[in-house]
């Protein structure tokens, strides 16, 4: 932890165990560009994994009354974000990576687009 952050907790706080959650969060340690340290990273990570399992309807449950079949799931992953961008926006170019700004543009007819006759009943 920085020197000076930690001389700020101590003055605060009289024990480390006493330091509030949120505060360890945002002032731990960071490595490889990451927003937050590993208390972070762990805490944001259990929270995704029991939403996940929490979901009946998480689109990759195994559930035979609501799951998909593995045609249907392969379809599902081929879909990112920015085709799903293109799909329901008038743009016409995205970035492979929607997340990324400042690289180079695709037209929107070029990103892969749900096949729905998979879902289908016969």
């Amino acid at each position: 932890m920085d020197p000076e952050v930690a001389k700020l907790l101590q003055s605060v706080y009289s024990c480390p165990d006493d330091i509030d959650l949120f505060t360890a969060i945002i002032t731990e340690n960071r490595s490889n560009g990451t927003l937050v340290g590993p208390l972070g990273q762990k805490i944001i990570s259990d929270m995704f994994k029991r939403l996940r399992d929490g979901d009946r309807f998480f689109f990759e449950r195994d559930d035979p009354v609501v799951r998909f079949t593995k045609e249907q799931l392969a379809e599902i992953k081929k879909i990112t974000l920015s085709s799903l961008i293109c799909e329901t926006t008038s743009t016409s170019t995205m970035q492979d990576n929607a997340f990324l700004f400042g690289v180079p543009k695709k037209p929107c007819n070029e990103f892969p687009k749900l096949n729905f006759n998979l879902w289908k009943s016969s």
